[in-house]
């Protein structure tokens, strides 16, 4: 077991920065090669190939590797490779280290940090950083936010090397927001949405979601931009949106050109209050347009249709809350390049809708609709249908959406928070990729043929804010064959809610892929029946992933608690709980709970209603501070009255470092297996590290 990185919250939070490049591109320096030996077993050959861990390999299987127990073909024997070969990469050699490790500076002011590198023959470093700016020399100058950046210098010889030093930022009225959201701070309140350095154009319409973590629902709620209030709710209940734990939302509109510093104010029911964190956003003018579009009432489209402006210069459709339309039966072709779209199906006095359509167009011919801006638009709806192949590729979807994204719940039918849909029978190439969505679900229906995302780094999709992330839905006879890649997702959810969905994949086919991303927050995957391999998955409500399909895997992903602090709450990273749910496989991933000062309590793995799973293999399960054990079977609070139950066909060649566990012993499982075999011998963690029930330090540091 090959541990690079020593797994505190700190070291993972800048883990997760640095990443992003590499998750966003999916190819050879995303977190494919080097999953498989930080999660144990594998090595950079996987876990098992086509037979491992079906109990056959047993102790002729070997022991090889660093207390992976598999050797390099896997933990079961059986051919070679989970991975596929495209991932394989020459080790890194070259080591670069940044001084100083850390700099602690004022709004504004400059440090300077210097790069070593050895094993190389040039000592030429790019530098970056997650915030403020830095030169080629390493000179640092502090952004006006106040906060902990990171900065990093990588090898140009190799830029899979690099060295990182922190930035902490202080003197500000502004402070970054905490990543973590942490349930026994309360009374207090927070500003979901926007989020700091978005940007829009004059005159701005900008919303504000608010986060209320309260005992009782506070009074009033004040927007504030600057020190103007730009809008207010009162208590009005769980229907108003002001009721404790739940959204609420504010419309700045009409904002000038220039910075504006947004925030909120709660009043509790006892008089105090209490001040979100403050952030900063950005109104420009808008350019200089090749032509406008003024609608004054709605466009429907006819013969081919082609809007093509330049990036300096492009073009503007104003629609004054009118939409853009076609018949059903259109066979036209729509190319739409560098256009700004403002205001298309959005209410003039700035009231939300949940279903307001600005765009709804059906057609069998090409749809190609790139860097192009909705800013403050109501619902994009596409049907593709024929053979019509579909490229939605750079676009932005502003923050200032016109779709209300409410209280409701996980997923409403009739519109299920979607800022753009894509449905229709075609069953040619489609590609949703380099766009960014700022709030609500990206939504496919009858989905069929689709990449989300890609390898390249201009492919990957940023999609964030309140409700954010993907649904996919449907099939076309029984197949999805789709992949969703490199992307980054991050879902809020108000703050006492814990069924918020990140990722939902709702009877879709066979086909599906999901690898190579970052996502944050919410049930992050769930219900699912594809492959999820090579991501790193950070936060969760109630459970990260949820009821999963017959034959899904998970394997090769980094799976952290990063997001909630919630002592006493008794949810799960996986839980799994239909009798029809069987043949899963879950190996060669590192599960980290955050130890106590995250104190996730429940389990990684939970096996309940009936529910077995194939194997749990090559795994390493470390800082869960539990109960009764990473591993169990049963409902919450009903284990020990039922007993412990199957688990799965085969558990082994697992490893666990839990020093926060509340049993008087460690004990790694709370089940059996279906084969009923003993606990300790093959097959029932007889080739865990260590030994059954051993808890040993995987040496998870590094440099």
């Amino acid at each position: 077991m090959r541990h690079t990185t020593k797994p505190t919250v700190s070291v993972l939070l800048a883990t997760l920065g640095m990443m992003a490049t590499a998750c966003s591109g999916g190819g050879k320096a995303s977190p494919s090669g080097g999953t498989g030996g930080t999660a144990g077993g594998g090595g950079d050959n996987g876990s098992g190939g086509d037979n491992g861990g079906s109990g056959t390999g047993g102790d002729t299987s070997g022991s090889g590797g660093d207390n992976s127990g598999g050797g390099a073909t896997g933990s079961g024997g059986g051919s070679v490779g989970d991975a596929p070969v495209d991932h394989f990469e020459p080790p890194i050699t070259i080591k670069v280290t940044v001084s100083p490790p850390s700099a602690t500076l004022a709004v504004g002011a400059t440090a300077q940090y210097a790069a070593s590198v050895t094993g190389a023959t040039s000592d030429a470093v790019t530098w970056s950083t997650s915030g403020g700016s830095i030169s080629a020399a390493g000179l640092y100058t502090a952004p006006a936010l106040g906060g902990s950046y990171i900065v990093t210098a990588r090898s140009v010889e190799d830029p899979r090397a690099f060295g990182s030093a922190h930035a902490d930022v202080t003197g500000s009225t502004l402070s970054q927001p905490d990543p973590i959201r942490d349930h026994t701070v309360s009374p207090a309140i927070y500003l979901r949405a926007p989020v700091q350095g978005m940007q829009f154009l004059a005159p701005a319409t900008v919303t504000m979601m608010a986060d209320s973590w309260d005992g009782t629902a506070p009074t009033k709620v004040d927007f504030m931009d600057g020190t103007a209030v730009v809008a207010t709710v009162d208590n009005a209940g769980v229907g108003g949106g002001s009721a404790a734990g739940y959204f609420l939302r504010g419309i700045a509109s009409n904002l000038a050109a220039g910075t504006h510093e947004l925030w909120v104010r709660e009043t509790s029911a006892g008089g105090a209050t209490h001040d979100s964190t403050h952030l900063t956003v950005t109104v420009v003018d808008p350019p200089t347009y090749a032509s406008t579009i003024i609608l004054d009432a709605d466009m429907t489209l006819t013969g081919d249709i082609s809007w093509v402006g330049t990036a300096d210069k492009p073009i503007l459709i104003q629609g004054n809350g009118h939409k853009i339309t076609s018949a059903d039966s259109w066979t036209g072709k729509l190319t739409v390049k560098y256009v700004h779209f403002r205001n298309l199906g959005a209410d003039p006095t700035g009231s939300l809708s949940a279903t307001a359509q600005g765009m709804r167009v059906s057609t069998t011919g090409d749809i190609d609709i790139e860097n192009s801006l909705f800013e403050h638009c109501a619902q994009v709806v596409v049907f593709a249908n024929g053979n019509a192949a579909v490229t939605f590729r750079g676009n932005t979807l502003n923050e200032n959406t016109a779709v209300a994204i409410d209280n409701g719940t996980f997923f409403d039918g009739s519109n299920g928070y979607s800022i753009v849909t894509f449905t229709g029978s075609s069953p040619a190439a489609k590609v949703f990729a380099g766009n960014r969505v700022s709030m609500g679900w990206v939504r496919f229906e009858n989905s069929f043929n689709w990449t989300v995302g890609g390898k390249a780094d201009a492919d990957s999709n940023i999609l964030m804010g309140p409700r954010g992330g993907i649904l996919m839905r449907g099939n076309q006879k029984g197949i999805t064959n789709s992949v969703v890649s490199g992307n980054f997702t991050l879902t809020n959810c108000p703050n006492r809610w814990t069924q918020c969905t990140n990722l939902l994949f709702d009877s879709v086919g066979t086909g599906l892929i999901l690898e190579h991303n970052i996502l944050v927050g919410g049930w992050t995957i769930r219900p699912f029946s594809g492959e999820a391999r090579y991501n790193v998955i950070v936060a969760g409500g109630e459970a990260f992933m949820q009821g999963w399909a017959a034959g899904a895997s998970l394997h090769h992903n980094i799976i952290n608690n990063l997001g909630i602090h919630a002592p006493g709450f008794d949810n799960n990273i996986f839980d799994i709980y239909t009798p029809a749910n069987t043949g899963i496989e879950i190996y060669n991933n590192t599960w980290d709970a955050g130890g106590n000062a995250l104190a996730l309590y429940g389990p990684a793995i939970r096996v309940r209603g009936g529910a077995t799973l194939k194997s749990i293999r090559s795994n390493a399960f470390v800082h869960f501070p539990y109960y009764l054990a990473p591993v169990v079977t049963g409902d919450r609070d009903m284990e020990t009255k039922n007993g412990p139950q199957a688990l799965a066909d085969y558990i082994d060649y697992n490893a666990f470092y839990n020093p926060e566990h509340k049993t008087p012993m460690p004990q790694s499982y709370y089940g059996k297996t279906t084969t009923s075999a003993a606990p300790g011998s093959p097959g029932f963690g007889g080739h865990d590290v260590g030994g059954f029930n051993a808890d040993v330090d995987p040496k998870m540091a590094g440099t």
